[in-house]
C-alpha cells in the first residue's frame, strides 16, 4: 500500500507502508529505478534537499535517504520524541507533527529549536495535526 509520495516531472519517491521499502519509480517508463527496505513501516516523506529525502517511520526514527538519478540509498538515521505524523522542509530544518498533538522545528541533528503544542497559549490549537507540515514548500528532486 502507497502511504505517501512526492513527485518532480517523470519521477516518484513513494514510501509503501505494508512492504517497509521506499520505491523510486519513473513515471514516464513506468518502471521501478530503485527500492530500499527499511528496519520499520515508513509513513511520510519529504525532499530536505534535491539529493536528500526524509521518511518518518513508526519506531520513532526518521530515515534519510539519498536520492541520485536513478538509485536510492540509505543515509543517515534521526530518533524522535515521538511517532512523527507528518513532516516537511523548510529553511534547512524539519518542521514535524506528533501525535501529542504539537509541531516542532528539528534542526538536521534532531535539536528542537521551537515547539508548539496545545499548551502553548492556554487553549487547545491542534485537534488532528496528521500532515500539517506537509503545506509547506519542499525541494524538488
Amino acid at each position: 500500500m502507497i502511504y505517501d509520495m512526492v513527485f518532480s516531472p517523470n519521477k516518484l519517491l513513494m514510501t509503501i507502508r505494508n512492504g517497509k521499502e521506499v520505491i523510486f519509480v519513473d513515471s514516464k517508463s513506468q518502471q521501478v529505478l530503485s527500492e530500499i527496505a527499511l528496519q520499520d513501516k515508513p509513513r511520510f516523506v519529504c525532499m530536505t534537499n534535491v539529493h536528500l529525502a526524509a521518511t518518518t517511520m513508526e519506531n520513532k526514527q526518521i530515515q534519510f535517504i539519498k536520492v541520485n538519478e536513478s538509485t536510492l540509498q540509505k543515509d543517515s538515521t534521526l530518533n524522535v520524541d515521538d511517532e512523527v505524523i507528518g513532516m516537511a522542509v523548510y529553511r534547512n530544518n524539519l518542521v514535524v507533527t506528533y501525535d501529542l498533538p504539537g509541531v516542532k522545528i528539528l534542526s538536521n541533528n534532531a535539536t528542537v529549536i521551537h515547539k508548539l503544542d496545545n499548551t502553548a497559549i492556554g487553549r487547545e490549537v491542534f485537534k488532528n495535526p496528521d500532515g500539517l507540515p506537509q503545506r509547506l514548500m519542499t525541494p524538488s528532486m
